[in-house]
């Protein structure tokens, strides 16, 4: 079995449509074959190198791409190897956001702990990350030279922890936390824990200082807890502090005469979503469950407004009302990709990435200031954007709608070529 891991069959089958669009020489199937059997041949005798990787920054962090063919697909076999010994399965995001709303709205007391890991992957240990893989005894001697190889040609530029950006560092950090995960499912008044990558979060019926205690010192060496980011939140009545019955099945509650208060209406932003509720749960919500708004998190509703004003701005410094039209567009509402080997299959947009929105607030706000911004006559922004769209496309944009494009499920197919040209603008952003 170890002698095919790394077989040019094998390496082959990972070739993805955007590599033909990237490589046009793999359309020659002489050129795919030879390529590839010298990579597997490389792999084979150990004289295979990584070559340069291209440092790309995504927000506060630099992340690492391979440019070479030969490098993802091995990476790709890699990861595929790791993911299928370990059993590895990435949480589904909006599985998790589910489950977390369904406990939100019992109305149950309750505290809501939030935590992040700080510089999640920079803090993996990898010298106890590559023992723990050898002692496991899981991987073929191949498999784990590569990963050796990999950590010893990044080493100068990602001195610490795995590297962003690169799908096996996902799945690497997985089966560091794996076991950390199950001791922390099983600390005393933890009733649901769940993570996704590095946020935490974890509903508990009392005690949440003890249990976050707890949790730090769980975490492995050079781990730690990012403090500004830690959240606590109490749901329920004051008088459940008194309360000696078991959590989610308490008498109390019907004999319960306070009610919630406005002004101290509970907020958690989670995965995206910024998800509103009462401190304490109404009488009506005693009996039916609590009611749970859900909406964008400021951070995503302020990069929508970036990305609208990169928009505009690329306009009016190279005018092209169709591009601009599309990009607005692809913002409001939804797209499928088409494209080779792609068939329709990837979706993004509003609605597929926020599927849970109920409350339409930040979407109505973000309809208004694309309007502001379309028809803006503020100083020197208001001038270019007055001197690059006429009224009438001014009006063929400001149709456009988030609100809209997320009750309707408005959505267009759009060719992949295409869809690298709308995000052209937004590489920054």
């Amino acid at each position: 079995m170890y002698n095919n891991e790394y077989s040019q069959r094998t390496l082959d089958a990972l070739v993805q449509s955007n590599d033909i669009s990237i490589f046009p020489a793999l359309l020659k199937k002489h050129n795919r074959d030879d390529y590839i059997k010298r990579i597997a041949t490389s792999v084979a005798d150990r004289s295979f190198c990584f070559s340069k990787f291209e440092r790309i920054k995504i927000g506060l962090f630099y992340a690492q791409e391979p440019i070479k063919l030969g490098d993802r697909l091995v990476l790709r076999r890699l990861n595929s190897i790791l993911r299928q010994t370990y059993r590895i399965k990435q949480s589904d995001r909006g599985d998790v956001v589910r489950q977390s709303l369904k406990l939100l709205s019992e109305p149950a007391d309750k505290y809501i702990i939030k935590l992040d890991i700080k510089s999640f992957y920079e803090s993996i240990n990898r010298t106890k990350l590559l023992r723990q893989l050898d002692e496991d005894q899981l991987l073929s001697d191949r498999t784990r030279w590569l990963l050796r190889t990999l950590f010893d040609h990044l080493k100068s530029v990602v001195p610490a922890g795995v590297p962003r950006g690169i799908g096996i560092s996902a799945t690497l950090s997985e089966i560091v936390m794996r076991r950390i995960d199950q001791r922390i499912r099983q600390l005393d008044n933890i009733y649901f824990f769940t993570r996704y990558v590095d946020d935490l979060l974890i509903f508990c019926t009392k005690n949440p200082n003890d249990i976050i205690q707890k949790i730090r010192a769980l975490l492995p060496d050079g781990m730690a807890l990012n403090d500004e980011k830690t959240n606590i939140i109490h749901v329920g009545c004051a008088c459940a502090h008194g309360c000696i019955h078991i959590a989610r099945s308490c008498p109390c509650a019907d004999k319960c005469s306070c009610q919630p208060d406005s002004t101290q209406r509970r907020e958690l932003n989670y995965l995206g979503y910024r998800i509103v509720f009462n401190n304490v749960p109404s009488s009506k919500e005693k009996k039916n469950g609590m009611e749970v708004k859900v909406g964008l998190t400021a951070s995503k509703t302020n990069r929508y407004k970036t990305r609208i004003v990169a928009a505009l701005l690329s306009h009016s410094n190279a005018p092209d009302f169709d591009l601009l039209e599309q990009r607005i567009r692809f913002l409001c509402e939804n797209t499928r990709l088409t494209g080779p080997g792609l068939r329709g299959r990837l979706k993004t947009g509003i609605r597929f990435n926020y599927p849970l929105i109920n409350n339409y607030v930040d979407l109505i706000d973000l309809d208004r200031f694309l309007r502001s911004q379309i028809f803006s006559a503020r100083k020197t922004y208001g001038t270019r954007m007055a001197s690059s769209l006429t009224r009438d496309q001014k009006i063929t944009l400001s149709a456009y709608s988030f609100r809209s494009g997320h009750s309707s499920f408005r959505t267009k197919l759009v060719h992949s070529s295409a869809f690298k040209k709308i995000r052209d603008c937004w590489k920054h952003a």
